[in-house]
Order: C-alpha cells, then sequence, then structure tokens
C-alpha cells in the first residue's frame, strides 16, 4: 500500500532562467499552523481563537470579535448618555447653590459637592425653642478726672474706648448684645454710649432703657464670621470719679 509523507514548512524553488538566475517559488497546498508570522507564531495560534465578527452587544462567550461600525455606534450611545448625565448633574448643582445662596450662605455653581454639604450645614434653620447662652462679654475701666475747661471750675470728663472681636463658631437663631455704662464711686454724673462700628454684620437697637443702658440686636451671621465691636462709654461729672466701667455682653440663642 501506498503512503504518503506530508512535509510542511519548507520552501520550493525552481529555476526557470538559468542565465539571469532567476528562480520561481512554489507554495503547495497548506494549512494555518504551517504559515509563520513575522514574530514565529504561526496562522492557528494567532487568529484561530476568533469565532468571527458579531455585532450583538449582548454576546458573553469567548472569542468573537466586535464589528467596527457596532464599536463606534456603542461609544456614540455611551459618549450621548455621559454628556446628559453631566448636564443633569451640573443642573442639580446649580440649582442647590442658587438656593443656598438664597437662603444666605453664598455658593458658587461650580462648587464642590464637599463645599456644598458644608454650606447646606451652615443654613439657619430658626429658633429652637433653646435658652440664650452668654457667647461673649468685654469690660473697659475708665476715670473721669480731666476738665472739660482746665481754666475753669467745669465738669470732669472721662472716655473708655471697648475693642473686642467675637468669633461667631456656631449657627444661631437670634443673637443679643447688651451696653452698660457703669458709673464710677460718686453719682449724679452724665454718661452716653456711642457704637463707633460694628463689622461683619449689622445691627439695631433694640430697647434703650437710659442713655446708659441699651439693648441690642445683630443680623446673624454665618458660622466663621468674626465680629469686631468698638464703642465709646463717655461720663462726665462735677467732682472727678474712679472705677467707670463701660460693659459688652453678647448672648446667643438657637
Amino acid at each position: 500500500m501506498a503512503s504518503e509523507n506530508i512535509v510542511e514548512r519548507k520552501i520550493y524553488r525552481v529555476l526557470i532562467d538559468q542565465l539571469n538566475k532567476v528562480w520561481e517559488r512554489v507554495y503547495f497546498l497548506t494549512n494555518a499552523k504551517s504559515v509563520d508570522a513575522e514574530d514565529g507564531e504561526n496562522l492557528e495560534t494567532k487568529v484561530g481563537a476568533i469565532k468571527g465578527i458579531t455585532t450583538s452587544t449582548t454576546v458573553t462567550e469567548n472569542g468573537w470579535a466586535m464589528d467596527a461600525k457596532t464599536v463606534n455606534e456603542t461609544l456614540t450611545g455611551i459618549n450621548t448618555e455621559m454628556s446628559a448625565l453631566k448636564k443633569s448633574v451640573a443642573d442639580a448643582k446649580n440649582a442647590i447653590a442658587s438656593a443656598l445662596t438664597s437662603k444666605g450662605v453664598t455658593t458658587s455653581a461650580d462648587a464642590s459637592f464637599n463645599t456644598i454639604i458644608a454650606n447646606l450645614n451652615k443654613i439657619n434653620t430658626g429658633y429652637k425653642g433653646q435658652s440664650a447662652n452668654s457667647i461673649g462679654y468685654k469690660d473697659v475701666t475708665f476715670e473721669v478726672k480731666n476738665r472739660t475747661d482746665p481754666s475753669s471750675s467745669g465738669e470732669y470728663t472721662g472716655h473708655g474706648r471697648l475693642d473686642y472681636t467675637l468669633a461667631i463658631n456656631d449657627r444661631y437663631a437670634a443673637i443679643i448684645f447688651t451696653l452698660q455704662n457703669d458709673r464710677g464711686n460718686i453719682g449724679n454724673n452724665y454718661d452716653t454710649i456711642n457704637i463707633a462700628s460694628i463689622s461683619g454684620t449689622t445691627y439695631r437697637v433694640i430697647y434703650q432703657i437710659s442713655s446708659n443702658f441699651y439693648i441690642c440686636a445683630l443680623t446673624v451671621p454665618n458660622p466663621g464670621t468674626n465680629i469686631r465691636f468698638i464703642i465709646d462709654f463717655n461720663q462726665s461729672s462735677s467732682t472727678q470719679q474712679n472705677n467707670c466701667i463701660g460693659r459688652l455682653r453678647i448672648w446667643g440663642l438657637k
């Protein structure tokens, strides 16, 4: 019985022009394993695992290559959805920032989510029925010893300036402060209070019991605000006096 030897991975050439030494390379029938690639791998190893090209986007079996047009359409759809999602998030951030700003907590539309969360916690939610707590106080002591006119026997005058900065570290529904100009060791004098400036917020006088006692309210600032009080306490008397005191007391209501 005749037998056949299969010879693979061999090159067969025929000399067709001896003078010019022209050879003709002849390829025989072969298989994918016998076709070499530049990197030394054969065709079977490189592409044999690919089962085909598909347009399906739900294939879960290994070995299928996706059609280029399908890939492009899928990526286009993903990009469209991502753009819509980004716009939705940006619109939501802008709406929240606008609402925060309207509540007195200034927030930019491009603020980070951490900033937005922190600003949400700064919103004043109103009075909760809790008692008022002292959150700041300051005294200034002065004397009444200078004459208005040193050459006459007129009244003596004295002045004390109080300069105090209060750091607001919490949220309050209301902030009340009182100013009191305490007379010295001798009565029958004339005293006044002058609010030179209050920076960091605004204020209004709620009630003036006398020229030496004020009850006032602050516009509630946000946490992190510093409020500076500069108050002048003035007194005059027919006699010299010691131990005149200007007092500032501050209460916060939650």
